[in-house]
């Protein structure tokens, strides 16, 4: 009675790697793929001169029906055990891709070369007609006897029917180097279904385990699980695919944290089974069910997708090794199973799927903090620096209401918030060609990297940022025309302010130096950049100047940063993987899915340091198997990350980013108790702070060595003094600024510029007032003054 007992459960099928054999293959990847592609199409020819339906259940014209008489229909079974069971049948979309399925357009892809619906096994009901009911007026006992006999068809039926979905598949001619794993959580079995090979070592092939403990191996491919069988005995799996490991691994530790499956070993062999993760979870039997089923079902999804190719971005095919890739589910007799569609599969990996992206992004926003903070560092040593560090803006009141807005013309007041939009919009529009012109000036004058003029704000998004930000003056959002200028350092940008005063500096209304400086915080997201407020035919427009070692981390994608890391306040944490707290196994698991799915194109184990986004997607996942208490994994994963980072040329050893990465290290050492290890990696972290703080104090005084000053303030001088020694250290820097200025820009005091300049401060129309703006220590060089705006709209409009 216990062999015969239905459990519910999943078949799963996989490809892993021969001992005996190289992978990849010695010969190349390419070779195993002919070899694979000319055993699938005989088995397909040989299913084409089949007769239609062969070999299958999911035909229910195919199968006999119950009878009236459950003893004669027994009795009929029992002579007929090569015909197919009746079985009703209920496809999900999982996958089925053996070497011997049809490559044909049927199923639920319709779309595909293999027969891709999975049988769920679920008996059909006894037919009784209504003229045979009187026949069924029998005693208790004999009804009794009747229902056991019926019971026991049903339990043949269905284990004959289970049996035809897996064993009809042939895996004897399975290239060499592969091995055919079937795995069976209902019974908690691993099965070898596949050939050897000669040069296999049988002494330690496992043909056939119950599995009573799981966790990932240490390999450098990340596709390796080892595997403890009831009896005590041990096997390390290595999968042909780096995302089989891992849906392995999680469908192997539901399996064993479900105390109601398995077969009991012999007495004395028993080894307790135990979960890594998910015997940890309080959950009833059903609910474990349903979490496997589902989770299952979304890995046999993504891995059809990854190997068709239809994951967007993806090009190449993966590799071979999913073409043994199956999942099968099994249902007791008389249980309902609600089908999941391929549209529900498809909506439900949506959602993950953006939480996926979510979560990605606040490790991308977090990181691009961290190259925002390690860039400013560097730029902090340049020699003029100091002296840029000492200017102050010009109407740069920051953390205070804004000072300047547009022009406010004297039928303003009788409009609407929605008409004034309007109006300012147009005025933008008529701006922009003469934006464009000056941006190509600055261009030609200086070489600059990056140009570019962006699309006039909209109107909504101005009613938006007046309203969070000006209290809804539209007036004061200054940026409806917008324009980037990228330039190469600190001295150019220098030079760049320069030349902005010189060309016309009566129409600039406002310098904002602030975030990048370093008494000042930078912008939501750790940027820094400069913007200038020019006024154009009437209407303020708006430059940003960027350095280019900033720009270059996000490009134009750097306000998407910016938004994002308001919205989400990523500034609040140092850990990204903080975004993770609340979830339960079950999300972490499909989330795991997704990771996989985005890195399918390049395993681990190729992945270089130049593969940018790649290495992103891989420091992602860390978090979730950190999460999910797969620390091995982890562990495996840092340490290929932090052996590219070190190969980087923009990264390193003592980049901020390195220094994260051996912190979670040390984290997944200790998680795992190997102290001596994460003892190790703590020295180095010590070292790493030691080295960085050693070389910014050289870097220091190397630029005050060049500048010929010193840099060291005493702690007990006055304000006074503190004052004259910072006087005297921005003047050396100021005398750099003015030796590269004479050599790389030796026009900026040409007499046809300061023509131009005078010409500019006779027709100005500006009042100055009393502020000074930029230089606080002379007025030979940046000279520009706080004009305020007399806002009169009898002026006529200016057109540069």
């Amino acid at each position: 009675e216990e062999e015969q007992e239905i459990r519910t459960g999943t078949i799963l099928e996989a490809a892993f790697v021969n001992p005996a054999h190289p992978w990849p293959p010695s010969e190349g990847m390419q070779n195993l793929d002919r070899q694979l592609s000319r055993v699938l199409d005989e088995d397909d020819n040989a299913s084409a001169n089949a007769s239609k339906g062969e070999g299958t259940v999911n035909t229910e014209e195919d199968s006999p029906s119950l009878g009236s008489n459950p003893a004669e229909d027994h009795e009929d079974v029992k002579k007929q055990k090569n015909e197919k069971s009746n079985m009703t049948p209920v496809t999900t979309a999982t996958t089925k891709n053996s070497s011997n399925t049809k490559k044909k357009k049927k199923g639920l892809w319709n779309c595909c070369k293999a027969d891709d619906a999975v049988v769920v096994l679920a008996p059909e009901a006894p037919v009784v007609e209504e003229e045979q009911l009187p026949v069924m007026c029998l005693s208790a006992e004999e009804k009794e006897v009747i229902v056991k006999e019926q019971a026991a068809v049903t339990v043949e039926q269905f284990h004959r029917a289970r049996s035809s979905v897996t064993d009809d598949k042939d895996y004897s001619r399975v290239p060499e180097g592969i091995l055919v794993y079937r795995l069976d959580t209902s019974t908690k079995t691993l099965t070898l279904i596949s050939e050897p090979g000669k040069d296999t070592d049988e002494s330690t092939l496992v043909r056939e385990m119950v599995i009573a403990r799981v966790r990932p191996a240490s390999d450098a491919s990340r596709r390796a699980i080892h595997v403890i069988g009831n009896d005590g005995t041990e096997t390390t799996l290595v999968s042909c695919e780096q995302r089989t490991a891992v849906a392995w691994h999680e469908a192997m530790d539901m399996m064993i944290a479900n105390e109601g499956r398995g077969i009991m070993p012999a007495a004395g062999q028993m080894v307790k089974s135990k979960s890594r993760i998910w015997s940890k979870c309080n959950l009833e039997e059903g609910q474990r069910d349903r979490i496997e089923q589902e989770y299952l079902v979304l890995a046999s999804y993504s891995n059809k997708l990854v190997r068709t190719c239809s994951v967007p971005g993806q090009k190449n095919r993966p590799g071979v090794g999913g073409i043994y890739y199956s999942v099968e589910t099994q249902k007791e007799p008389g249980e309902n199973y609600k089908e999941e569609n391929l549209e529900s599969i498809s909506k439900r990996r949506a959602v993950i799927l953006d939480s996926w992206d979510f979560y990605r992004m606040v490790c991308s926003l977090v990181r691009d903090r961290r190259k925002y903070d390690e860039i400013f560092d560097k730029l902090r040593k340049d020699p003029v620096y100091p002296y840029f560090n000492s200017l102050a803006g010009m109407n740069d009141n920051s953390g205070e209401m804004k000072p300047v807005g547009q022009r406010e013309y004297s039928d303003y007041p009788n409009l609407t918030n929605s008409q004034l939009a309007d109006r300012l919009i147009a005025d933008a529009e008529e701006a922009k060609p003469s934006l464009l012109a000056v941006c190509k000036k600055f261009a030609a004058t200086f070489g600059l990297k990056e140009i570019g003029v962006g699309p006039i704000k909209t109107k909504e998004a101005a009613l938006k940022k007046a309203e969070r930000k000006y209290q809804g003056d539209l007036l004061k959002v200054t940026d409806y025309c917008r324009a980037l200028l990228v330039v190469k350092d600190i001295p150019a940008l220098l030079a760049l302010l320069e030349h902005a005063r010189d060309s016309f500096g009566e129409l600039i209304t406002r310098v904002k130096l602030a975030p990048l400086q370093d008494e000042h915080e930078p912008i939501i997201g750790g940027y820094r950049d400069v913007k200038i407020n020019v006024e154009i035919n009437g209407h303020i427009c708006e430059i940003q100047v960027h350095i280019w070692s900033m720009w270059s981390v996000c490009g134009v994608d750097g306000y998407k940063h910016y938004r994002h890391a308001i919205e989400y306040s990523t500034d609040s944490f140092k850990d990204p993987y903080r975004a993770l707290d609340g979830l339960d196994h079950k999300a972490v698991a499909e989330l795991t899915v997704m990771a996989e799915e985005t890195v399918a194109e390049v395993p681990l184990e190729k992945l270089e340091w130049h593969h940018e986004s790649k290495i992103l997607d891989y420091s992602a996942e860390v978090g979730l198997f950190m999460k999910h208490n797969l620390f091995q994994w982890a562990e495996t994963t840092l340490k290929k990350i932090i052996e590219l980072r070190l190969e980087s040329p923009d990264v390193g050893p003592y980049h901020l980013e390195t220094l994260s990465l051996y912190e979670s290290l040390e984290k997944c050492l200790k998680a795992q108790d190997k102290k001596r290890d994460a003892g190790e990696v703590r020295e180095m972290i010590e070292e790493i702070e030691l080295t960085r703080g050693k070389k910014e104090e050289e870097a220091e005084q190397s630029m005050w060595d060049y500048l010929n000053v010193c840099h060291v303030i005493n702690p007990n001088y006055t304000d006074e003094q503190d004052r004259a020694v910072r006087k005297k250290q921005t003047k050396a820097s100021k005398k750099a600024w003015r030796k590269v200025r004479s050599e790389r820009y030796p026009y900026l005091h040409s007499p046809l510029l300061n023509e131009s300049r005078a010409a500019s401060e006779v027709n100005s129309r500006y009042t100055p007032s009393a502020q000074s703006f930029c230089d606080p220590y002379g007025n030979d060089d940046l000279e520009l003054v706080n004009r305020m705006m007399t806002h009169d709209s009898s002026q006529p409009k200016y057109d540069l």
